[in-house]
């Protein structure tokens, strides 16, 4: 590619491809994990931009670009479809997180905090496994070709340049994070249900034999409870993982084709 032949219009279009790139980038799951140093994230936005960039074709005019005011306006327009395909693309991990989140707090180990790099924040020791697990689930399925696949897409569906969000489509999202917690909630289940009767268990225990102290009983009944469960039902869980991961990718993709 000769640069010094480029045109004022393919200059700012680069730009513009750039700024979703980079949105989309430092939002997505997997590319956004703080294990990620900020020039390799800078580096591959340059990257993609420039494989981008050969074969997108710019539908605005030179009237537009010369025009400060609709460019700062697509500006900012880039950056924030960029951030919000990005985000999508987390509901697979925001699941997980929820789902050891909550399962820490039935058996009562949510207090252990560790970094999670994958949200970028503080979370327990369930959600770090279950992150892991959900990340090797996320590779084996190649769920980071089918994110730059969908970005590449964004595109073409989505010329740069002509934004056009419909406020259908956010309403629909919105919807799809209902489903996440419906989602927690059933794949939570079986260690929700299995702490339920540990402690109606316990309740009937200390009522018939006072001189127990359930309260210190029941914190490694419960511990070992939960991970009996979560032991068992590893199979299905991880093949309720590649369902759910399924499904977001698909949601993904329709999210792109509908904007």
């Amino acid at each position: 590619m000769n640069f010094s032949t480029l045109t004022e219009v393919q200059v700012i279009a680069f730009a513009l491809i750039l700024l979703r790139m980079t949105g989309f980038l430092f939002a997505a799951a997997f590319f956004n994990s703080q294990t990620i140093t900020m020039p390799v994230k800078i580096l591959l936005s340059f990257v993609l931009s420039f494989l981008v960039f050969s074969f997108v074709k710019p539908e605005f005019d030179v009237a537009r670009v010369a025009n400060t005011n609709l460019l700062i306006e697509s500006s900012f327009q880039e950056i924030l479809l960029g951030i919000c395909i990005g985000f999508v693309t987390r509901m697979f991990f925001f699941i997980v997180t929820m789902v050891g989140s909550l399962i820490s707090v039935i058996i009562g180990l949510s207090s252990s905090q560790l970094f999670n790099p994958m949200i970028g924040d503080h979370g327990n020791s369930f959600e770090q496994y279950y992150s892991i697990l959900a990340t090797l689930v996320f590779l084996s399925f190649n769920g980071h070709h089918y994110l730059l696949m969908g970005i590449e897409q964004s595109y073409s569906l989505i010329p740069i340049g002509n934004i056009s969000i419909q406020v259908g489509t956010l309403a629909e999202v919105v919807y799809k994070f209902q489903e996440m917690f419906e989602i927690t909630i059933k794949m939570s289940a079986p260690v929700l249900m299995a702490g339920l009767v540990a402690n109606v268990a316990l309740a009937i225990l200390g009522r018939a034999v006072p001189q127990i102290n359930i309260l210190v009983t029941s914190f490694p009944v419960l511990v070992l409870t939960g991970l009996f469960v979560i032991l068992l039902t590893l199979p299905h869980f991880v093949e309720n993982l590649e369902k759910v991961l399924d499904t977001s990718l698909q949601n993904y993709m329709q999210f792109i084709r509908s904007v």
